[in-house]
């Protein structure tokens, strides 16, 4: 059972936790990361949800998950890329890009969070070592950043990006 710390109207945590599934089942504030992953030659990889997912099944995204109880937002992102693609990652390497509050909801669960949004450059050596954790993820792909953009500005619903996308764009020179 995952536990996750609650936060308050600005983001800090108030020395309470709960169930993953009281905290999206009562709307209390938590944390999220996810990871642009990109490679040196300028591709950016996403990856497809498991279609046995409670949300967004089958749907392509960037990696990324829930900060458990006592993380920092940089050691859940370090985990969530080392449980869903086998990379390991160090905190040197990522860049934190934006963090946003946001609301809503969906199948009846309230996702009342703090998105963290970093940045992960990887080279042609991590690629290889890729190895996606199949009760999570169907398979991955790379696409250009232009082909990145055009998906962010269409809103197709096979593609489920977080908000402040275009500040990674904007990061990225694009």
């Amino acid at each position: 059972m995952e536990y996750l710390d609650i936060l308050d109207e600005q983001g800090n945590k108030i020395g309470k936790i709960d169930t993953r599934e009281n905290v999206h089942k009562k709307g209390f504030i938590h944390s999220e990361v996810t990871a642009v992953i990109y490679t040196e030659n300028g591709t950016v990889l996403l990856q497809r949800r498991s279609s046995n997912k409670k949300t967004y099944a089958g749907v392509w995204s960037t990696t990324g998950g829930h900060v458990l109880a006592g993380e920092s937002n940089q050691e859940a992102i370090i985990r969530e890329v080392k449980e869903e693609l086998n990379l390991d990652v160090r905190i040197q390497n990522i860049e934190n890009v934006v963090t946003y509050h946001s609301i809503n909801e969906k199948e009846k669960i309230i996702n009342n969070k703090f998105m963290t949004i970093f940045l992960i450059k990887i080279c042609k050596d991590d690629i290889n070592k890729i190895k996606i954790q199949e009760d999570e993820l169907e398979e991955i792909k790379f696409m250009t950043l232009d082909e990145l953009k055009e998906l962010i500005n269409k809103d197709e619903k096979e593609y489920k990006f977080p908000k402040k996308m275009e500040k990674i764009l904007e990061k990225l020179g694009v």
